[in-house]
């Protein structure tokens, strides 16, 4: 593998509560992650789509089981 093609990795270390590491195993397992870190690159790029489209003015639906929609709201985020 040549220097230009070798991938830089970073090591993050993270402190969760129990239940938030709770969480995220259960996650890996219903996910069927090899890893917990697969689970948060995975949230990273879920996140990263949603910021995406809120900051483009979209909005993100969901149909429901009964054909019914419903705007997602993700009050956490602060999008500028």
């Amino acid at each position: 593998m040549s220097e230009e093609t070798k991938e830089v990795k970073y090591r993050v270390q993270l402190d969760f509560s129990e239940e938030a590491f709770n969480e995220l195993n259960q996650l890996r397992e219903n996910l069927n992650a090899s890893s917990r870190a697969e689970v948060v690159r995975n949230a990273i790029g879920v996140l990263r789509w949603v910021t995406s489209h809120l900051r483009a003015g979209n909005k993100i639906v969901v149909e429901k089981k009964d054909g019914k929609l419903a705007e997602v709201d993700f009050p956490f985020l602060l999008i500028k």
